[in-house]
């Protein structure tokens, strides 16, 4: 065989050895190798540090936190619902708080896993985590506004989304008011939204929470 040909051989095969190497994590990923392997294994000793965590005096909110990033959707889920609870209970500091929700905000931006290929939304696990999410979030009430105001003009549609299903949760609940949604400027955003958004899921989103606040109004 020639120098030349060995020359073409040997850049063929570095060619396709990343090939290979994307197809082969392609296959392990679609497989489910990273969920039965580092996920589903580790989930009960996670779902233990979380509970350790929110029970601890003072709270461990950094690791609740860190969980909310972490591979496992149900640990996450699991993870925003004790930061709720703690703020609620009284057992969080505003300085904190700020911190949370805008990592909660953060979480719900992202629409999964990037090694996930888009299959998240696929997942109970994944839509759970969103909708403990938003109740998480919206617990937190007015100390929740100025973040929110921040969501509803984010890149991501899904943060978007969020931001109005939280908005309708905190008006429901009591823990906001029509007025002060409109003082914020976060009723014309919302207003906005509905009608020119580029994302249909955000457009129903929006819709919905203001006409809860229009049906409101007197």
């Amino acid at each position: 065989m020639t120098r030349a040909r060995w020359m073409w051989l040997a850049s063929l095969l570095l060619l396709l050895f990343p090939l290979g190497c994307i197809l082969l994590a392609y296959v392990l990923l679609s497989a489910g190798f990273v969920d039965d392997t580092l996920i589903t294994p580790n989930r009960s000793d996670m779902l233990s540090r979380v509970e350790l965590a929110s029970s601890s005096n003072p709270p461990d909110t950094e690791f609740l936190i860190n969980a909310l990033e972490g591979p496992d959707w149900f640990v996450a889920a699991a993870a925003a619902e004790r930061l709720g609870q703690l703020w609620q209970s009284g057992k969080m500091e505003s300085e904190q708080a700020d911190v949370v929700i805008r990592s909660l905000l953060a979480t719900l931006a992202s629409g999964g896993h990037w090694w996930r290929f888009g299959w998240d939304g696929d997942e109970p696990e994944f839509e759970q985590f969103r909708s403990v999410a938003i109740e998480a979030v919206s617990s937190f009430g007015l100390e929740a506004l100025p973040s929110l105001t921040n969501a509803l003009s984010s890149d991501s549609p899904y943060e978007r989304e969020a931001a109005c299903w939280i908005t309708l949760d905190m008006f429901k609940a009591g823990l906001v008011d029509g007025t002060t949604l409109a003082e914020q400027n976060i009723l014309e955003y919302i207003g906005n939204l509905a009608q020119s958004d580029s994302d249909e899921r955000v457009k129903v989103s929006c819709t919905s929470a203001r006409d809860a606040v229009r049906d409101s109004s007197p």
